[in-house]
């Protein structure tokens, strides 16, 4: 228990470890006014058997018994009040504090994974994703870290109580401290194993639940079609089971202690009140009577917070631990000086002449982590130049490795070996300094929530949205008539959209998107493959008058959308075999005139 909640606490600030230790202070300084009540509760007791009032200060004042008992329960009643009306309000000042943190911290697994290299990126599933940001977040700081600070305020309660008792009987007190410990400690034996259990499977099966409902809704015509919604149903439904097991045993836990401590309590008193009466000549001390009951009901109060925390504490474990991972990386991160995004510049980036950037790929070398002797490099010793304002294209077979290159370009992934320079930086850097001057459009591109503009001016505010920049871009897309066919143009929901649109306009929304930038480089990734044959002309002359005023990368399999670039590039195997104009690699390499005579141009 204390490693989990030691790895929240290393993360956190020291301004916020002070901040959450001085709520701590105060909520143990509340604590204390429950010993006065107690005092006062055993008081009114002794005072009820005709005993003297052991504050002699209020006899003094109140000659009268009933006047005593009354008063002596009024003070109990507000000190009471007070001290539950100031804990709830440190209660409530300490889990808004800590959702300031977990929201903080949110924030800083988001960035951890989403300003990482692509194949760090890659590591982690969506379900994940949405477990580590949401949820994992709350259970490392709100959760884990209040259960404690409860813990730390009840125990001290306890030792209060504990304190309060000894003073006033030392053998008694110990007795009954002991026979209470005992009674939790034999149910945590039992029931620490199963929490930690439960917990387990609760978060495997909410990430689970988040897969099952992620898989449905991304192929609901194909799982449909093919007659296996009840597989994936299925998947659900045992998944949602587990979570819902989980959660019953751990609500079945937290009531056990409850009925194991009134049992307890029960038993307790009878026994107390029978050692009195063996033990002391006169009977029993009626003001003694009164302070042990109400010490036991306050230290099992206390007693059994204790235990709830204890549990919930090995309960949440499980959940916190892939934010308390992901932020100890990050934290790593910054603290190291040799950033993955490289180098800052001391000079402005600038595009020569307005003509787009000149690109350089030197002796570029990839392979993911997990590469052997037996799977070689997905990509290996490429060496080329794109002049500024250039027209050049990789054309080649699938999986000949195009698409990885392309994320090396845009530094996506970090080169196993050689460089990559956009102008005189680091592709990114290039986009740090440079925002917007790469355009990319990949064959399928992804979809935000909001409207076809918010779409378009990706990450632009409504009110800054550059009307003429997004006009231009949809005209060269050739996305105006779609969208003016639409109930409110370019302030039509996509999501209302999304389905009945073809692939062809994803890819011309794509297209559009990456002009909205006005950028220097231009980088399309089989961006006109679902285009039918008349829009796929009308955009290549649309962007045939782009030429020269920006670099264009181009990856295709339809010669008919490279054959007019300034140099085509055949990829095999993970490098250039061949590189020359369309004329000059048709007529004299053998991949491309079969690819020519396949597609009889």
């Amino acid at each position: 228990m204390l490693r989990t909640v030691s790895k929240s606490w290393k993360l956190l600030s020291p301004p916020d470890k002070r901040m959450l230790g001085f709520l701590s202070l105060l909520r143990i300084l509340v604590n204390g006014l429950d010993i006065l009540g107690i005092a006062l509760i055993g008081a009114v007791g002794a005072v009820a058997f005709g005993a003297k009032n052991p504050f002699t200060f209020i006899s003094e004042v109140y000659p009268d018994q009933n006047q005593q008992v009354l008063v002596m329960l009024l003070a109990a009643g507000i000190l009471f009040l007070f001290k539950t009306s100031a804990a709830l309000a440190l209660a409530r000042s300490t889990m808004l504090y800590l959702s300031r943190i977990e929201t903080e911290f949110s924030a800083e697994v988001a960035e951890s994974i989403f300003s990482s290299s692509l194949s760090a990126f890659k590591t982690h599933s969506r379900p994940e994703i949405e477990w580590s940001v949401l949820r994992s977040t709350r259970t490392a700081f709100t959760v884990l870290l209040g259960q404690a600070m409860g813990f730390v305020a009840e125990a001290s309660l306890a030792i209060l109580v504990f304190v309060f008792l000894f003073v006033t009987d030392w053998l008694a007190a110990l007795a009954i401290t002991v026979y209470f410990s005992l009674i939790l400690a034999g149910f945590e034996l039992y029931s620490k194993r199963v929490s930690r259990i439960a917990g387990t499977k609760f978060s495997e099966g909410s990430i689970a639940v988040t897969a099952a409902i992620t898989n449905l809704s991304n192929a609901y015509r194909e799982i449909v079609v093919s007659s296996k919604t009840k597989v994936f149903l299925d998947r659900l439904l045992r998944a949602r089971a587990e979570v819902a097991r989980a959660g019953a045993t751990y609500d079945f836990l937290g009531a056990i202690p409850r009925l194991i401590v009134e049992i307890g309590l029960i038993i307790g008193a009878i026994a107390f009140a029978a050692l009195q009466f063996g033990i002391r000549d006169n009977g029993f001390d009626a003001v003694l009577i009164g302070v042990f009951l109400m010490g036991s009901l306050r230290m099992m109060s206390s007693l059994l917070p204790l235990q709830r925390a204890f549990m919930a504490i090995q309960y949440e474990a499980p959940g916190a631990e892939a934010a308390q991972m992901l932020l100890a990386e990050f934290s790593e991160k910054l603290r190291s000086s040799n950033s993955w995004n490289g180098y800052s510049p001391t000079t402005e980036l600038e595009s020569p002449r307005g003509t787009g950037f000149r690109i350089e790929v030197s002796n570029l070398g990839f392979s993911f982590s997990d590469s052997t002797e037996q799977s070689p490099n997905i990509v290996r010793d490429i060496s080329l130049t794109v002049e500024e304002g250039q027209v050049v294209a990789l054309i080649g077979p699938s999986g000949s490795g195009k698409s990885t290159f392309l994320d090396l370009l845009m530094g996506l992934y970090l080169p196993t070996s050689g460089t990559v320079r956009f102008g005189e930086s680091n592709p990114s850097e290039f986009r740090r300094l440079k925002p917007g001057a790469v355009g990319y459009v990949p064959q399928r591109p992804g979809l935000v929530s909001g409207s076809f503009e918010e779409n378009i001016a990706l990450g632009v505010p409504q009110e800054h949205v550059d009307r003429a920049a997004l006009q231009n871009a949809i005209r060269i897309a050739r996305l105006d008539a779609f969208l003016k066919s639409l109930p409110e143009g370019v302030k039509s929901s996509v999501g209302k959209q999304s389905d009945s649109m073809s692939g062809g306009q994803m890819q011309r929304l794509g297209l559009a998107r990456a002009l909205y930038t006005r950028p220097k480089i231009l980088i399309l990734d089989e961006a006109t493959s679902a285009l039918d044959a008349e829009t796929e002309a009308a955009i290549a002359n649309a962007l045939e008058e782009l030429r020269g005023s920006l670099t264009q990368i181009i990856v295709a399999h339809r010669l008919s959308t490279v054959k007019n670039a300034d140099l085509i590039h055949l990829m095999e195997e993970g490098t250039i075999v061949a590189s020359g104009n369309f004329r000059e690699l048709s007529g004299g390499n053998t991949t491309v005139k079969r690819y020519v005579e396949l597609m009889s141009l």
